[in-house]
């Protein structure tokens, strides 16, 4: 089985975004340089994103969905809660940074081999990194409000690989991000 540092480059396979807040209708949330076109994030597929800002991880997430489409969901239910989902709590903070990163093919690769669902692992992932979070600060982050556990006690390998990457992901997520030089 690979290890979790064959399966995920950071400096290739994450996405980086500032978010902008405006409260005017319709959608209100905006990723600035470079925006969402033509990228992973704007395409359909399994992915982890993660809203930083100075204050630390604000709010861990996986969808299949377009980014676009899934802060869109998250700025409606935030205006109009429906069904007990309030939305993205985190809209208005400051100096928001989304990281998203794709689902590795390998990794599908071996949940197809394995038959456990790409929506398992993606739940899992969010879910250790929301752990990793919580070992690494003392406290979950301030705007999670569900996470979905996924023990896969028969696939221990992947298990292993799963919070793994998730570490991964921690460490990057967390490091300062280098300043542009002009």
């Amino acid at each position: 089985m690979p290890s979790a540092a064959t399966m995920f480059n950071p400096a290739t396979d994450c996405e980086i975004f500032d978010l902008h807040y405006d409260s005017q209708q319709p959608a209100c949330v905006a990723a600035t340089q470079p925006g969402f076109r033509g990228r992973a994030a704007a395409q359909v597929g399994y992915k982890i994103y993660v809203l930083v800002n100075a204050a630390g991880v604000q709010y861990v997430g996986c969808t299949r969905t377009s980014m676009g489409a899934r802060l869109r969901l998250g700025h409606q239910r935030f205006r109009t809660p429906r069904g007990g989902y309030h939305g993205y709590q985190w809209l208005k903070l400051p100096a928001l940074r989304l990281f998203v990163f794709p689902l590795p093919p390998a990794l599908l690769a071996l949940d197809a081999a394995h038959q456990t669902k790409p929506s398992q692992l993606a739940e899992r992932i969010e879910a250790e990194l929301v752990y990793a979070v919580r070992a690494h600060t003392g406290q979950w982050p301030l705007h999670q409000t569900e996470i979905h556990f996924h023990t896969l006690p028969d696939q221990p390998e992947l298990a292993t690989l799963t919070t793994s990457l998730a570490q991964q992901l921690y460490e990057h997520v967390t490091q300062p991000l280098p300043v542009a030089i002009p």
